[in-house]
């Protein structure tokens, strides 16, 4: 063992010993092929160490990946980026990042060039980049961490306005990863606080904090601009989360002010964020849009704006038909080579902590295949595979890291193809567009309001549970937000004349 009596004595080793055991420590096979991490191995004084909130923020610091480029044969840190559910809660494996990390030769057009496309192949994704336990901000590292990672992804969507990207993983983060897909809030307000996951100079996972309201602001493009309470965003920082008090997604890290060096300025100095509500539809190619890819299932009468993340590993699982098991949120629907908005397979995974059980009406359908990944599972009597179809079972639960957290057992249910969406049972909206008045249907009662996309309140009213009609003829064409406050729910309405 070697010991550093201080930070200044550890760069006075002997070079040639340090990059030998730089490259003992990272040169690690990945897909087959050996990679190397660039030496620019930076450091972060200024921000927590996100595992020392994981009490507060474990499921969403699981989200955050660095994200590295390959440049000639080395695998150079870029930035961060994150996991982002969509209305389903499959565990599609969408990655949001900043547009910028991806139009990396400085073409500040709408197009990304064949360079940039043929990166993306190569691209590295390092998950759970982080210390195992709340330790000090000194380098080196007296922790140690594993690096889980995935090489390869799609373009499916990006805005230079916003700042924003969509990429899709090639392929699924496995089980043990243990990932978690956040949720996101695409609906037309101010969050009141929250906070940044990020990879400061492509340091280890840090978190930062903001506790007064961003305001939306032009610079560039359009942004959210806020102060951090605590934490300093620098280079390296770009395409990280910014949540909202919710813990929903609001925002993706863009620009920031990187000379500074000193903490005590970091809370003086403006930052800027990608704005999500501006990425939700403003491209003019619907495709473009994110609503495309996180919100497939939209209807004229409902669209998802927000809603919570999603946990490949559920608590338990419990099914009762074949509908339960091919069409519901949790069908694996991996499908890289048809990349078009709500493509589908009919195979599904289940990974659960606990008990997996399929009910007597539960049937495999024909030329399909299922896992159950369970620390249980059961079926009853009754269960059928049909012709030509895969069935695996195995006795291997899932572990659930955030312990205390807001998980639940799912429910499978053919009723509803949005299971996971608490908008989708606890709030609709009809007609959409509407003319004169709309439908607000409640399971509760809730104080409800309408706001233009200026964020200025029209309409306040709080409605019993149960269908309820609003009037809307005094209000001029456009779009409004739908709010039923208590319930912390957003929907949108086309108001036509």
């Amino acid at each position: 063992m070697i010991a550093f009596d201080s930070y200044s004595d550890y760069f006075k080793v002997n070079a040639a010993f340090f990059i030998t055991v730089f490259i003992l420590l990272f040169s690690i096979p990945v897909l087959g092929q050996p990679y190397l991490f660039d030496q620019n191995y930076g450091y972060s004084i200024c921000s927590t160490n996100a595992i020392c909130e994981n009490d507060e923020w474990c499921n969403q610091i699981r989200s955050v990946v660095v994200i590295c480029r390959r440049v000639n044969g080395v695998d150079e840190k870029q930035g961060a980026g994150f996991l982002v559910t969509n209305d389903r809660s499959d565990g599609r494996p969408y990655l949001m990042t900043s547009q910028h990390i991806i139009n990396f030769n400085g073409n500040l057009t709408y197009n990304i060039d064949q360079a940039e496309l043929d990166a993306l192949d190569s691209m590295l994704f390092i998950f759970n980049y982080q210390y195992d336990t709340c330790s000090s901000n000194m380098y080196p590292y007296s922790q140690s961490f594993e690096t889980d990672t995935i090489r390869g992804a799609y373009l499916r969507s990006y805005s230079i306005d916003a700042d924003f990207a969509i990429l899709e993983l090639k392929e699924r983060p496995p089980i043990d990863f243990e990932a978690y897909y956040s949720g996101y809030n695409a609906a037309y307000e101010r969050p009141e606080s929250g906070a940044i996951i990020h990879h400061p100079q492509t340091d280890i996972k840090k978190i930062a904090f903001y506790d007064t309201q961003p305001t939306r602001y032009y610079i560039n493009t359009e942004k959210w601009k806020y102060y951090t309470s605590s934490g300093l965003i620098q280079s390296g920082s770009s395409g990280a989360p910014m949540y909202d008090q919710d813990k929903k997604i609001v925002g993706c890290q863009s620009m920031a002010n990187t000379s500074i060096t000193d903490c005590d300025e970091s809370t003086s100095t403006a930052n800027y964020a990608g704005r999500l509500e501006e990425f939700w539809e403003s491209q003019s190619t619907s495709t473009r849009q994110a609503k495309a890819w996180l919100n497939p299932n939209a209807t004229s009468s409902l669209e998802i704006v927000s809603m919570s993340g999603y946990d490949p590993c559920a608590s338990s699982y419990s099914f009762t038909n074949a509908s339960d098991l091919h069409q519901s949120t949790n069908v694996d629907p991996l499908t890289p080579s048809t990349p078009l908005p709500g493509t589908r397979s009919y195979d599904g995974r289940y990974f659960a902590s606990n008990s997996i059980t399929a009910g007597t009406g539960v049937t495999i359908s024909a030329g399909t295949s299922v896992e159950f990944h369970g620390k249980y599972v059961e079926l009853n009597t009754g269960f059928q595979t049909g012709s030509s179809s895969v069935f695996i079972a195995t006795p291997e639960p899932c572990s659930q890291p955030c312990s205390g957290s807001n998980k639940q057992s799912v429910v499978a249910s053919s009723s509803t193809i949005l299971e996971n969406a608490k908008v989708a049972t606890n709030m609709q909206l009809y007609p959409n567009p509407a003319k004169d008045m709309v439908t607000v249907e409640l399971t509760e009662k809730s104080q409800v309001s309408i706001y233009n996309v200026q964020g200025q309140l029209q309409f306040r009213k709080t409605l019993p549970a149960g269908a309820n009609t609003l009037p809307l003829d005094q209000l001029s064409s456009g779009i409004y937000i739908v709010k039923a406050d208590d319930l912390g729910l957003s929907l949108r309405v086309a108001v036509i004349d």
